[in-house]
């Protein structure tokens, strides 16, 4: 083959095969180089590290037709076979491949980095002039991970929590960041899953690479800005490949030529094509339990006098959400606590008879130690290596903290049981289930299917979820994000507003620097540094508005990122003590419903200084956020 066959050009980026070192060049027509990159694959056979990469001597190479060309190595040993494909992916760059046992023996995939930085030659991140990138998009595992704009060389401290990842239980980091990040935060290292992009100068000219999915497996990106390198890893989590298995690879695009809230736009509006994002027509606008601080107060009774007092307020108010609380215990989401005598169908129908759609909220994969799941189906159950239980999480309720395992959304009758879950509340008259928690069935832990990465498990549950749901709305809080694009119609994208007292921030995560919990500078700072995902990989809920000892400025601000381009306006106070000032709320949303793009301006804070908010087909409007000291 001559050069020109080992190029693919697609979307102003190119990626050219050397024929010598198997190594891959990418570079954009507008002068951006990411370097040579070197695909491998490392596994376990019987206990021993295996690895290849494409410079191995068995290495050849296929084009399939102008816009297609792969390249496949196998490792004699074992007769695992990587296979790296470069493609036009409908006018884009694309990247995918698969691994195929062809051996007699199984092998426990651990990682594919299907793009590295080369350990020699021109292997650097470099812009025109060769300038280095100096701003990076970091995109978190969770609503609470960290995401925004971030200075590259600095990395991830400038956006994470600064507590040492040793100091962090286990089960908290697991719901924060993806069990496979790095044990600690290193200066110039950015990390970030599903996608990131890099720029050299605040708005301007971006690249990006991401996933266009997550049903096989979770995809994260490292950048060091010292060494401009970059690493694009797939993770195996050892699950087993058994002779003549294949898994196939998620497909990375690559994005240039645009402004950097352009680039990540036009990533979103790609994934969520590919996997068949369900974005509402209509906005709602929710009132819930959770915010009007009842938890372990949630009675009928108190329901009830809520739901009146919603009605004399005559607040813009469509939907009525029944938080924590109602439950006997974590994972018998079916069996009201005593406090609701009446039962839940009952329930439904009196927020219905009010004028309401009625909304309940669960965690389907979890389960407490004392739940009739957790008990009479230990075997539903992920676990650790030792055969035990694996606590995957904590759901932190206005009573006693509660630890939870997760159901193995592996094993067939956990499935069912989460399907005729979601499918029994629809019958029962709940047209919204907000569903939360849901990172620990993505935990890394032993499971019934040892052929499960961990992100297939994720998505076989929450199929399952999705399936029993049926036309409800599924609303989700905490889970692996962007793995939640084609089965929930609306997404959290941030931490929640608050936890306890309202306020802007605590003195705790000042001094910490942390980014992830709850508060309103944390929520609002991540709702617009995710706000392109809303109306393209599903609907966007940036969590409640709430109104009790905020300034009027901080009232507005709030109002105003929480309200504009969100398809759930939550709305958390508690109406039978005051009706809260409205105005604002009710202006905004005279606005109609829309998208929000939020710019990169150089900020060192996470914070993005304005807010451009278009509806329809109406002019767009800009405003200026001023934010508190």
């Amino acid at each position: 083959m001559n050069g020109a066959d080992l190029e693919v050009e697609a979307g102003g980026v190119s990626c050219r095969l050397d024929p010598a070192t198997r190594q891959l060049s990418i570079s954009t027509d507008d002068g951006i180089s990411l370097g040579e990159m070197a695909p491998s694959a490392m596994w376990r056979v019987a206990g021993s590290a295996m690895r290849l990469d494409l410079a191995h001597r068995s290495a050849r190479v296929e084009r399939h037709g102008e816009g297609r060309l792969v390249v496949t190595a196998t490792e004699p040993l074992t007769g695992v076979e990587l296979a790296v494909d470069v493609r036009d992916q409908a006018g884009v760059l694309g990247i995918g491949g698969s691994l195929i046992n062809r051996g007699t023996r199984a092998v426990e995939v651990e990682e594919v980095r299907l793009l590295e930085s080369a350990a020699r030659g021109n292997s650097r991140v470099r812009f025109p002039g060769d300038r280095a990138a100096t701003r990076a998009f970091k995109h978190g595992w969770s609503v609470a991970s960290p995401a925004g704009w971030i200075d590259a060389a600095s990395g991830d401290p400038v956006l994470e929590q600064r507590v040492p990842a040793a100091w962090i239980p286990r089960w908290l980091d697991w719901m924060i960041h993806d069990a496979n990040r790095p044990p600690r935060a290193e200066r110039g290292v950015t990390t970030s899953e599903a996608a990131l992009a890099l720029a050299n100068d605040a708005g301007g000219a971006a690249v990006l690479l991401g996933a266009l999915g997550a049903r096989r497996f979770f995809t994260s990106f490292r950048f060091d800005a010292r060494a401009s390198s970059l690493r694009v890893v797939q993770w195996g989590d050892r699950a087993e490949l058994p002779p003549g298995g294949r898994l196939e690879l998620e497909q990375i695009v690559m994005l240039a030529g645009l402004p950097g809230e352009s680039v990540l736009e036009r990533w979103a509006d790609l994934a969520g094509a590919y996997l068949g994002a369900r974005v509402p027509e209509a906005r709602r606008v929710a009132w819930a339990t959770w915010y009007a601080g009842a938890y372990k107060g949630l009675t009928e009774r108190w329901l009830d006098e809520r739901i009146d007092a919603l009605v004399a307020s005559r607040a813009p108010v469509d939907t009525v959400l029944v938080d924590d609380g109602y439950q006997t215990t974590h994972g018998d989401w079916l069996a009201p606590s005593p406090r609701f005598p009446g039962g839940l169908a009952a329930m439904a129908r009196r927020i219905r008879e009010r004028g309401f759609t009625p909304g309940l909220w669960i965690a389907p994969f979890a389960a407490a130690a004392d739940s009739t799941v957790a008990r009479e189906h230990p075997d539903w159950l992920v676990r650790d290596r030792r055969g035990r239980p694996l606590r995957t999480a904590m759901i932190l309720s206005y009573g006693r903290p509660t630890p939870t395992y997760s159901l193995d959304t592996t094993h067939p009758e956990a499935l069912a049981h989460v399907e005729k879950l979601a499918a029994r509340l629809v019958a029962l008259g709940f047209g919204v289930l907000k569903v939360d928690f849901l990172t620990g069935a993505a935990a890394p832990g032993q499971r019934f299917d040892r052929t499960a990465t961990r992100a297939a498990a994720y998505a076989r549950g929450m199929e399952a979820l999705r399936r029993g749901a049926g036309n409800a709305t599924l609303l989700s809080a905490i889970a692996p994000l962007f793995a939640n694009a084609g089965w929930v119609d609306i997404q959290r994208l941030s931490p929640d507003t608050a936890y306890g007292r309202n306020r802007w921030i605590s003195v705790l995560q000042r001094l910490l620097n942390d980014r992830s919990s709850p508060g309103i500078r944390n929520n609002v700072a991540t709702t617009l540094a995710r706000s392109f995902m809303g109306g393209r990989l599903f609907g966007a809920d940036p969590d409640a508005i709430v109104f009790d000892g905020l300034t009027p400025e901080l009232a507005r601000l709030l109002a105003t990122t929480n309200t504009l381009g969100a398809h759930l306006v939550s709305l958390g106070h508690d109406f039978a003590r005051s009706r809260p000032d409205l105005t604002e709320v009710e202006r905004l949303l005279t606005l109609g419903s829309g998208r929000v793009s939020s710019a990169d301006h150089g900020q060192d804070d996470g914070l993005s200084r304005e807010l451009l908010f278009a509806a329809g087909g109406a002019k767009p409007l800009r405003m200026r956020l001023d934010w508190p000291a």
